[in-house]
């Protein structure tokens, strides 16, 4: 096999392996947002991991298919499974095997509707997945830092949350359909993403609707979190009351760092998928592989952090082993509170 084939393989384990943390994280978040409603903030997680798990399904399920069945039409183009005569041809072409690789192929596959549903469908992840890492950094800035406002309630989140849809539909509709130049398809032919390009024609949708998105999207995100940051830093230095509201602002926080983090992850995605055709122009074609793992990362960034950082999601996971671990915690710092009390009491 080729090294696109092999590529292709990792770029489907990759994504399969994302698509099952993904979703036992998701159990535990719905869990957490629905039934327990701990906090808004897992509706908005819920909606964007849940949107999460389709470009990797397209990854699993589109992507590496078609690169394998593209491989195999080139090997037997010229044995008797296709032929040589236009009755053998036009049988051949009729065939779901021909149909998918003719979808894909690149040429006259890439104005293929089927190809640019695809397309639209990932754009439509993408837009969905920008507003609601805006949507997330903005909860921050307001619950950490303005916790008097009551903008992000749990009703006001669930109405915001599905506003998004039809926003992203929208936008989705108006970059793949409405603009004149390009369409976005999942390119077989770079394991990756491209644009199908119109020669004299501006790339409306990447200059009008996606840069722009891109770009304001990690703007905004980073303005919220450098604020929230800072906003604790300056509480801390200035006040240590050890009260119950200084310690729902830390939780805030820790969500914050939370979601900073994955945001990075949206950056580097939409950063690599911009920079990386420019500074490859003239490699090979498999290269471009590492657009769509970034983007494999990005989606399954949600599921680390929240496995890695949070606790009530692992106590969801792990009840047991964590109960235990948030028991020992009460239990020590009720004995520091116990002991600071004597001290006092001695000390008078």
């Amino acid at each position: 096999m080729t090294a696109r084939i092999w590529l292709a393989i990792l770029l489907c384990v990759l994504s399969s392996l994302g698509m099952i943390l993904t979703g036992v994280i998701l159990l535990a978040v719905v869990k957490l947002a629905v039934i327990k409603k701990k906090s808004p903030i897992y509706v908005i997680s819920a909606a964007n991991m849940s949107n999460d798990l389709i470009p990797m399904l397209l990854t699993v399920g589109y992507i590496t298919p078609c690169t394998i069945l593209e491989h195999v039409k080139e090997w037997v183009k010229v044995t008797a499974l296709i032929g040589s005569r236009p009755s053998d041809q036009r049988r051949h072409s009729s065939a779901p095997f021909g149909y998918i690789t003719r979808s894909w192929i690149v040429g006259e596959g890439r104005d293929h509707p089927f190809a640019q549903g695809i397309g639209a469908v990932f754009l439509f992840t993408w837009y969905f997945g920008s507003a609601a890492q805006i949507l997330m950094a903005i909860n921050r800035l307001v619950v950490v830092c303005f916790p008097n406002i009551g903008l992000f309630t749990y009703r006001n989140v669930c109405i915001i949350v599905f506003t998004l849809y039809p926003m992203a539909m929208l936008l989705t509709y108006l970059s793949q359909y409405l603009t004149p130049c390009c369409r976005f398809i999942l390119d077989h032919k770079y394991i990756s993403y491209s644009y199908t390009e119109i020669p004299g024609v501006p790339n409306y949708s990447n200059l009008y609707i996606d840069v722009p998105l891109n770009a304001s999207t990690s703007a905004i995100c980073s303005m919220c979190y450098i604020y929230v940051f800072f906003f604790v830093w300056r509480m801390n230095r200035l006040y240590s009351t050890g009260s119950s509201r200084d310690a729902k602002r830390l939780k805030e926080y820790k969500y914050a760092l939370q979601f900073f983090f994955i945001s990075i992850f949206y950056l580097s995605a939409w950063i690599c998928f911009r920079v990386f055709p420019a500074i490859m122009v003239n490699s090979k074609a498999e290269y471009f592989v590492v657009v769509s793992i970034c983007v494999t990362l990005n989606c399954t960034a949600n599921a680390v952090v929240y496995l890695s950082s949070n606790l009530e999601v692992r106590g969801i996971l792990m009840p047991t082993k964590t109960s235990t671990v948030v028991a020992t915690v009460q239990l020590s710092r009720k004995s520091k509170h116990s002991s600071g009390v004597v001290n006092t009491v001695t000390q008078k």
